[in-house]
């Protein structure tokens, strides 16, 4: 389906030890402790690549999340990874040159459209989970 244009699994695997190191040590792991989370690729996230779905962008590791992805993170939900988007978020389809054509799970000749594609088709396949 091409629903993330990367996957984090060490860094969400690190972030579930702490959770679990905190809960283990009687600490409040946060409101949210591990729920898996994902932003799209246009949202900025430490240590995790953001390119805007372009290759001019390719390699951008940031060094500060957006504040939404900071506040995530604080209360102990866990990236697992970026969702794709078209390149800067500018069509109706989710087609970058980056990351390629993201997939309707219900009509793969399909777009599941927007900005948002790659986030419907994770929330759609049960990839993550949407509240």
């Amino acid at each position: 389906m091409n629903a993330y244009s990367t996957v984090d699994a060490d860094g969400a695997l690190d972030a579930a030890r702490t959770v679990d190191a905190a809960v283990a040590a009687g600490r409040d792991p946060g409101a949210l402790a591990g729920v898996p989370f994902s932003v799209k690729d246009l949202v900025p996230t430490r240590g995790v690549e953001t390119a805007y779905g372009s290759h001019v962008l390719a390699g951008n590791i940031p060094d500060r999340d957006a504040e939404a992805v900071a506040r995530l993170r604080r209360a102990g939900a866990i990236l697992v990874g970026k969702s794709t988007t078209p390149e800067f978020g500018h069509k109706a389809l989710t087609n970058s040159p980056r990351y390629g054509f993201t997939r309707n799970p219900w009509d793969t000749g399909r777009s599941p459209g927007g900005s948002s594609g790659g986030g419907a088709v994770a929330v759609a396949t049960g990839l993550v989970r949407s509240r």
